[in-house]
């Protein structure tokens, strides 16, 4: 982030990076589920495990369903039930992680998002006051586009060049 000078961007690419990291991190659970029916499984025999309704399909498909499984723990559902006490153990651990997560990631996008629209509403304010100076003195368009342009400028350039007294 320190070659990017927009904060803007910035704030965009680090929601990216979060969302990817769910992604990355719903991926994880669902290997770990598989991993935790075969496990169970094999302890206890087929019959009592979540796992048994994977058993003779392809392997793309056993982890489009564990995928789908973590994904859809993320969202508060659980679309296979435990069958035994390794399963519960593990989808109740997972369920309170997956809740406290969800809490920290909703309130860090929401601060990101509100970053993004104060920055947003601060250039639109600076540029509204203005297009009303100009309006209001009667500038002509010609002059009217070189002060603007030269107004992005600055403002372009002042966030891209942060003064010192300006740093805490």
């Amino acid at each position: 982030s320190e070659y990017i000078r927009s904060e803007k961007l910035t704030l965009y690419l680090y929601i990216a990076k979060l969302l990817l990291s769910l992604l990355t991190i719903m991926h994880i659970l669902g290997c770990v589920s598989y991993a935790v029916g075969n496990w169970a499984a094999e302890l206890q025999g087929l019959e009592n495990s979540f796992f048994q309704v994977l058993v003779d399909v392809p392997w793309f498909y056993r982890y489009m369903k564990c995928l789908h499984f973590s994904v859809a723990l993320f969202q508060g559902e659980l679309v296979m039930h435990p069958q035994n006490i390794q399963e519960t153990a593990y989808f109740s651990a997972i369920s309170f992680v997956i809740f406290v997560g969800n809490v920290w990631l909703v309130s860090t996008i929401t601060t990101a998002l509100t970053r993004i629209e104060i920055v947003s509403t601060r250039r639109t304010a600076m540029s509204q006051s203005l297009d009303r100076w100009i309006t209001e003195n009667n500038v002509s368009h010609e002059l009217a586009l070189k002060v603007q342009r030269s107004a992005r400028k600055a403002v372009d350039d002042k966030e891209k060049n942060l003064p010192e007294s300006n740093i805490e």
